[in-house]
């Protein structure tokens, strides 16, 4: 089909407006570009350095020719179209959603770590001033215990020392009391003696 002189695709391009082309150059661009062979080409002249259109379709003056097909160009379009929408969806998906989802987690489980963190000082906190008020319970309810001990035991000391110094006073009175009455006795009966020898 490219060996042909008028490829399939020229007749389109005629038919399509491409008018006044000389048919060698219009069957070589459709040669070289089989691409698009079956398509319609149109063709854009560029101003030579010349600048004289009727010379643009001259090939020894190095005419340069753009020919796009109409149809590429649309689906070029529309294939960018929907690469850069899905490309946006894509990277609005990847990006900025995981992103959120993922700054979302992260405030999360920060939130929920510090939350924890707070939880857990609170409770050693609070345990820290039940150990605290608890220790410092059985320090008062020690030294309640041992201040009572110590007043029972200075009663008990207290009560021993006055029964025994009563003890020893009772004794004292006894004594002196046994030991006056001797002498009493003792001056009666010397004070006796004395009359019965004065008597006789």
């Amino acid at each position: 089909m490219y060996d042909s002189p008028r490829p399939v695709g020229e007749p389109a391009c005629i038919a399509a407006g491409a008018v006044g082309v000389r048919p060698p150059l219009h069957a070589a661009i459709h040669k070289v570009s089989p691409f698009i062979v079956s398509q319609p080409i149109l063709l854009i002249p560029f101003v030579t350095s010349r600048g004289s259109s009727e010379k643009l379709y001259t090939p020894r003056d190095g005419v340069r020719i753009m020919f796009i097909a109409q149809k590429d160009v649309t689906d070029f379009a529309n294939i960018n179209q929907g690469d850069i929408s899905d490309f946006a969806n894509i990277k609005q998906k990847q990006n900025f959603t995981d992103f959120a989802n993922v700054n979302q987690k992260d405030v999360t489980d920060f939130a929920a770590i510090k939350q924890k963190d707070v939880t857990d000082i609170a409770n050693i906190n609070q345990k820290d001033v039940t150990d605290f008020a608890s220790v410092n319970q059985k320090d008062v309810t020690d030294i309640a215990n041992i201040n009572q001990k110590d007043v029972t035991d200075f009663a008990s000391v207290n009560q021993t020392d006055v029964t025994a110094i009563a003890n020893i006073n009772q004794k004292d009175v006894t004594d002196f009391a046994i030991v006056n009455q001797i002498d009493v006795t003792d001056i009666a009966n010397i004070n006796q003696k004395d009359v019965t020898d004065f008597a006789n």
